[in-house]
């Protein structure tokens, strides 16, 4: 009668073993699940912001941006706008310049660099 009560007593131990064991593997699923699940504004953004799309809208709205500042401090003087929009022109231009002529002096180097 020893030998019964010790087997029976180590089924049951096992079994709390078991349970124990799928407890902590359901709880670390739903937490698999939580973080997997977990989606925020910011992740649909910065994958938009690897999208062409973005360029585009992003440039126009600095654009758009820019002429309704000159509006804001040019207010009625029609004259005093367009001027101040010419030379944003200009200098955007210029930079625009610079940095094509920069980007083929860097494509050169680059170039010569292979061979």
């Amino acid at each position: 009668m020893a030998q019964t009560k010790g087997k029976s007593t180590k089924k049951k131990t096992t079994t709390k073993k078991q349970a124990a064991a799928k407890k902590t593997a359901a709880v670390s699923n739903k937490q698999k699940n939580i973080k997997q699940n977990d989606v925020n504004f910011a992740d649909y953004f910065h994958a938009f912001a690897k999208t062409k799309l973005f360029k585009v809208l992003a440039g126009i709205l600095s654009i758009v941006l820019i002429v309704l500042l000159d509006l804001l401090i040019s207010w009625d003087d029609y004259s005093k706008f367009f001027t101040i929009l010419g030379f944003e022109i200009l200098i955007a231009a210029v930079i625009w310049l610079l940095g094509m002529i920069f980007s083929i002096g860097s494509q050169k180097k680059n170039n010569d660099e292979v061979m």
